[in-house]
């Protein structure tokens, strides 16, 4: 296949989750995304169809990542029409299934805990320190911008790696792993969570120190600090804390309850 269709692979593997559903999950999305190289592959339409068929069984992973999966199933395709032998074709057709089965889940892993639990949060943290930092004296122009930086930020890595995960795996084949090992990702992993404790602890120091609160408002902030840290200790996600916490915020300033 020439770069144009890995291309057109990567471009429609953005609508992976379109069709999520709870039976299949995100089967139909992964037929989408490699269906103009299959009938590409696959012209006559009589030997494409069980193919197609067969990429309909249950298929679920992050979809930063599935470009790993895509590439290597592309690959894999390509190998099975070159085999003359029906042993060989058949073999093909098992490494399809095993590299969709096995494959899943690591991926899934190494997305979700670098992007969701990692990347995004310090992009967030990164995007709303200036906002609080400066508070009143940010535009809404500004903000703006702000927001927009977050998202460029954000998604620029994330569309390196989606790119090149497609790339090096329809390339290289299985020893794409080696190419997610250059990446280093159980370090950077380390080194994004950091990032981000460092972030916090620069807006919360500034946002305690540098503004005029009474001593009430700040016993509350301390009190809400230290809770966060037990709840966490016994247990509870840092994301349900959060959250729970801006609810707290938001009922709070409805009431309109003041210290």
């Amino acid at each position: 296949m020439k770069n144009a269709d890995i291309l057109k692979t990567f471009l429609r593997s953005f609508l992976l989750q379109c069709v999520w559903n709870y039976e299949r999950m995100q089967n139909v999305g992964f037929v989408y995304s490699i269906l103009p190289s299959l009938r590409k592959i696959y012209s006559d339409p009589d030997k494409r169809k069980p193919i197609v068929r067969e990429h309909l069984d249950f298929f679920n992973t992050h979809p930063y990542v599935v470009g790993v999966i895509l590439g290597m199933v592309l690959m894999l395709e390509e190998k099975a029409v070159q085999n003359q032998n029906e042993a060989d074709k058949e073999k093909t057709r098992k490494e399809i299934s095993n590299v969709k089965i096995n494959m899943a889940c690591p991926v899934a892993a190494l997305g979700d805990t670098f992007f969701w639990a990692g990347w995004r949060p310090l992009c967030c943290l990164l995007a709303m320190f200036p906002i609080l930092a400066f508070d009143e004296k940010v535009s809404l122009t500004a903000a703006w911008i702000i927001t927009a930086g977050f998202l460029v930020v954000y998604n620029a890595l994330h569309l390196i790696i989606r790119y090149k995960c497609l790339q090096e795996a329809y390339t290289a084949g299985s020893k794409v792993v080696l190419f997610i090992q250059s990446l280093k990702a159980q370090k950077s992993i380390i080194l994004v969570r950091i990032l981000s404790l460092i972030t916090v602890t620069v807006i919360a120091l500034d946002y305690f120190l540098a503004h005029s609160y009474t001593a009430v408002e700040k016993l509350i902030f301390l009190a809400l600090l230290f809770s966060g840290l037990l709840l966490y200790r016994r247990g509870i996600s840092s994301t349900k804390i959060f959250y729970g916490f801006i609810t707290i915020t938001i009922i709070v300033s409805l009431i309109g309850i003041k210290p």
